[in-house]
């Protein structure tokens, strides 16, 4: 985390800075600083998918489904053709109980990428 926070404050304009110490801090449980330092990176650079991907299972984690599900929309929205976006929104969906739509998300994935694995990897669950 040191590191991390050292990052950020030596690059404050880095998006990447920011989403690693988003994913450390959300490692830790500490939800509420990983939901600053995801909004810091998307404030640094607003079209960056992966940093909406992070910031939907922060959301998620915070138990706003509403808002996790606008992010990972965002993040597609902005990277369509990224199978592993697809299939975390389609894990977020499964853990929701919304089978049929985590279904379509995971068919999207696998046409993108036929090697594609259907993987709890992809889930961005704290």
């Amino acid at each position: 985390l040191y590191a991390a926070e050292r990052a950020t404050e030596i690059l404050p304009g880095d998006p990447e800075a920011w989403k690693e110490k988003s994913m450390i801090l959300a490692s830790l449980g500490q939800m509420e600083h990983a939901l600053r330092g995801c909004e810091k990176a998307i404030a640094c650079s607003p079209g960056d998918s992966e940093a909406w991907v992070i910031k939907g299972g922060v959301m998620n984690a915070l138990g706003n489904l509403k808002e996790a599900t606008k992010c990972y929309d965002r993040a597609i929205n902005l990277n369509p053709k990224q199978a592993r976006f697809w299939i975390s929104k389609g894990l977020f969906l499964d853990k929701t109980g919304r089978h049929a739509d985590a279904e379509e998300c995971y068919k999207i994935a696998l046409e993108l990428d036929p090697n594609a694995e259907i993987s709890i990897e992809f889930s961005v669950d704290f």
